[in-house]
């Protein structure tokens, strides 16, 4: 988590030196026929093979976390890390290695936005969430071109006066299908 913080505050060579320490730390917990890749910058799979159900994937949720409680030393700063983990298994959440990781990567994208550091198993709704929110930010695109984002202002009083000594612009979306879109569904999206 916050790879993009470490190298924006500390440098690309932070960065990389944490990752190659986060790399061994992970080899050690993991036995020896668990696959370990990096997929992207900040992302890695862990491949672990002859599972006996989430339990199993629990425990090693557990030694990987527990590998992450001493901090990281990165010149002569402390960089403490977290990890945030999606979980798919195989056969239930798919047969394909690719339609494993890709419900891997939804399941970690929520864990992600509820609190960095914590670990979701997939669930068939995780899809439907990310199916949605996909739509959703394609129908943003448009909705500036299609005058669907309305501007409203708040006014603020002062209590003692009655007298408004402000106003406060909100920004509102209406979706000719989904009505009035309320900002903490929108927002993150179009921040995004």
């Amino acid at each position: 988590d916050r790879l993009k913080t470490i190298n924006d505050s500390l440098g690309h060579e932070a960065g990389d030196e944490i990752l190659r320490e986060l790399s061994q730390r992970l080899r050690a917990v993991l036995r020896r026929r668990d696959t370990l890749a990096r997929l992207a910058g900040d992302e890695f799979t862990i491949l672990a093979r002859d599972l006996n159900g989430s339990s199993d994937a629990e425990a090693v949720l557990a030694k990987i976390t527990e590998a992450l409680q001493q901090p990281f030393y990165t010149g002569k700063l402390e960089v403490h890390a977290s990890l945030s983990m999606g979980v798919s298994l195989f056969p239930t959440d798919g047969e394909s290695f690719e339609l494993l990781l890709r419900r891997a990567d939804v399941a970690m994208r929520l864990a992600k936005d509820t609190a960095l550091g914590s670990h979701r198993f997939y669930t068939p709704e995780m899809s439907n969430f990310a199916d949605d929110r996909l739509a959703l930010e394609t129908e943003l695109r448009h909705a500036l071109e299609l005058e669907q984002l309305e501007l409203h202002y708040q006014p603020k009083v002062d209590i003692g006066t009655g007298r408004v000594r402000s106003a406060e612009a909100l920004i509102r979306w209406r979706h000719p299908t989904r009505g009035l879109v309320v900002p903490n569904v929108f927002i993150p999206v179009a921040e995004e």
